[in-house]
């Protein structure tokens, strides 16, 4: 076969990938292949270039999925972005795996409050299911119209960092808003196809292990932290944010859905941080020392980093403290110390200067030892008129890493 003859062999072969030409045999095809599949397709061969371009317009075709669960998948994102939840757990591993497997089981985070009591009205008013169960934070609902689904809704301070500190595994920290699909440990999860442990071993992590199952992640896939050398675990020890470079964000078909006041930035400027749990002066990093006291932040228990259980040398966790102030409509995390005082230090200043904008007779008096600039502005109901400064975060942020750029580990890059 000469060299012309051959490359025309070559380009009828790779034509059958192409969605606009054979679209029945790519969707078959697709029902076998995983995204890890589709990826080292598309380094094989530059025309393959249309593959990733399917692969992400599948992902972002969100709708389809959620009709398992909701009449009207574009109303119940638009509430998704106003009440600022965060769909996670099975559902969001199985986008990621392009919905091989039937998933009857729909996780929503919440945050406490008004916006989760508008979103449970919504869903039992609007999608007519009925509270079944409620099991600490978590509520169940179900649906006499879709026998086996499950809405599991939990609420928390902050949704972004109940996903972060609560999930069991690498694996199901996953999470889809409004507008985007989140993988944090896209490398693992999807190409190496590995997961590390977080938390401990105990009945939680059983049933995470049960829903790993469900998507055909075995035993095997488990990389233990403390057999692991320090190449091999490469998700130990690194500042992150979501939305960094080793994240997978993919964007969704966002028609009809509607715009939240709340940008992107909310989430995409959580900072948390994979830490082991081992002896005394192992992983020492900097940003720990606000994670050394074991009591409840944001209703989730930190677990302090040095711990003399020799058994929780063998998991991970995630570190994510909340912050909160009167300069922003939202709770953002840190894992950083020094972030987190260079955050708090322009939050202070920015709430007392729109404190002193407001005339005196709307505004509480101070309190004897309130020290403008430096403490906290006083509580009291914010009018209309207050600024708030979410949208500096990721000014300030970069501002931050270029000061602090030595210091900060940056991971390898994940790109599609």
């Amino acid at each position: 076969m000469d060299s012309i003859t051959e490359s025309k062999c070559s380009s009828k072969w790779v034509e059958i990938f192409d969605p606009d030409k054979y679209y029945p045999i790519l969707e078959t095809l697709s029902s076998s292949l995983t995204i890890a599949d589709f990826l080292v397709l598309c380094q094989v061969c530059k025309k393959f270039k249309r593959l990733k371009e399917c692969m992400l317009r599948k992902i972002s075709n969100i709708n389809v999925w959620l009709s398992d669960f909701v009449d009207d998948p574009t109303i119940f994102r638009s509430q998704l972005g106003v009440f600022g939840a965060l769909l996670s757990g099975p559902f969001a591993l199985n986008v990621f795996e392009l919905g091989r497997q039937k998933t009857l089981t729909l996780d929503i985070f919440v945050r406490e409050g008004a916006n989760a009591d508008q979103l449970t009205n919504y869903i039992r008013e609007t999608e007519k299911y009925q509270h079944v169960e409620t099991t600490g934070t978590r509520r169940t609902y179900c649906s006499s119209g879709r026998p086996g689904v499950k809405l599991r809704i939990t609420r928390a301070a902050s949704p972004v960092q109940a996903i972060l500190t609560l999930s069991r595994t690498t694996a199901h920290i996953n999470f889809i808003t409004w507008n985007k699909a989140y993988s944090l440990f896209p490398r693992q999860t999807l190409l190496d196809h590995q997961f590390y442990p977080l938390g401990s071993l105990d009945n939680g992590f059983g049933s995470g292990l049960s829903e790993l199952a469900h998507h055909g992640w075995t035993t095997r896939d488990i990389v233990w932290p403390d057999l692991a050398d320090k190449t091999a675990c490469k998700v130990k020890g690194r500042l992150r944010r979501v939305g960094d470079n080793s994240s997978l964000v993919i964007s969704l078909d966002t028609s009809s859905v509607q715009r939240p006041s709340a940008p992107d930035s909310v989430i995409e400027y959580a900072q948390f941080r994979v830490e082991g749990r081992g002896s005394p002066n192992e992983d020492d990093h900097d940003g720990l020392q606000g994670f050394q006291n074991p009591r409840p932040i944001g209703g989730f228990r930190v677990v302090p980093s040095q711990s003399r259980d020799p058994n929780l040398r063998k998991f991970l966790t995630i570190q994510a403290q909340k912050v909160t102030s009167a300069a922003v409509r939202s709770i953002f995390t840190t894992a950083s110390s020094e972030w987190r005082t260079y955050l708090t230090d322009r939050l202070n200043r920015w709430a007392w200067l729109e404190f002193y904008k407001l005339e005196s007779d709307n505004r509480p008096a101070l309190p004897p030892r309130a020290l403008p600039l430096v403490s906290d502005v006083p509580d009291f109901e914010l009018p209309q008129s207050w600024d708030y400064a979410d949208d500096q975060i990721p000014r300030w942020y970069q501002e931050w890493e270029e000061k602090n750029s030595v210091k900060v580990k940056r991971g390898e890059r994940f790109s599609m």
